[in-house]
């Protein structure tokens, strides 16, 4: 996007130089996806639409092995948070420690390494979590232990403008997701496809059954859906509804009720 249409953005507003968004990243404007981990991509498969963009986005461990026809193969970026790179240092310091814990098998593997991506991963840094002195030790020992797997922090610029984006959408603190899809506007053609950013709590709605909480989990992680600790995705999905409407994104996560065949809109504010 150009800079007047970021700063033309709704809620969202951006006064700075694209080009800071990205990292410094040079990629040619191509059709990209951004997948995120909600149940409906294994209710309703999208894999095959994923892998036809030149550009899929990936959020932290959110795996594609195993999971090909729901999700696609091909992964171009992967932005992670706080608690990838702390598993994955507990993985190459005890690994039979890592798979003792309730979630420990879904980071036996690693998601970084060279060959994996076709751009990079990069550290969303949007968790007040990611940036504090613990982290920076963590991050550290995950360079050492894994050298070859580069993960480079999203710009100043990007993280700034997700948390302004965050404060004037009224939410506790931005999500990997909104980071990723901001990072994709700067460097995508548009429309944007938006993958599984629906539903972001569990309950059932406009037809649909009771979810788990991400396509590659069970239920067990049910009582994260309406945490109060955890980020506002409501505001952040109806900020995402804003921009579809513009034409900015394409949502594939809010799928057709089951029981009117209608648009099913954004649940409620728990």
């Amino acid at each position: 996007m150009t800079r007047t249409e970021l700063a033309s953005l709704p809620v969202c507003s951006y006064r700075g130089v694209p080009a800071t968004l990205s990292a410094g990243l040079q990629l040619p404007r191509s059709t990209c996806a951004v997948v995120g981990s909600a149940d409906i991509l294994r209710l309703a498969p999208q894999g095959r639409a994923i892998d036809a963009h030149k550009l899929v986005w990936r959020l932290n461990n959110a795996p594609t092995v195993g999971f090909e026809s729901q999700v696609g193969r091909h992964t171009s970026v992967r932005i992670l948070n706080h608690v990838s790179i702390e598993k994955w240092v507990l993985r190459a310091r005890n690994r039979s420690g890592l798979l003792s814990t309730v979630d420990g098998s879904e980071y036996d593997r690693l998601l970084c390494k060279p060959g994996e991506l076709d751009v990079g991963c990069f550290l969303s840094r949007a968790n007040s979590a990611d940036r504090t002195a613990t982290f920076e030790r963590k991050l550290t020992a995950f360079r050492q232990f894994y050298p070859t797997h580069a993960v480079r922090p999203v710009s100043r610029e990007l993280q700034a403008y997700g948390h302004a984006c965050n404060k004037e959408l009224h939410g506790s603190q931005p999500s990997t997701g909104l980071i990723a899809v901001l990072f994709a506007l700067s460097v995508c053609s548009r429309p944007v496809d938006l993958y599984g950013f629906w539903p972001f709590c569990c309950k059932a709605h406009g037809g649909w059954p009771r979810m788990n909480y991400k396509y590659a989990h069970t239920n067990r992680t049910q009582f994260v859906c309406c945490s109060k600790h955890r980020e506002k995705f409501e505001a952040e999905f109806a900020f995402y509804r804003t921009l579809e409407r513009l034409g900015i994104v394409r949502l594939h996560a809010s799928p057709k009720s089951r029981t009117t065949g209608s648009s099913v809109g954004p649940p409620p504010i728990w």
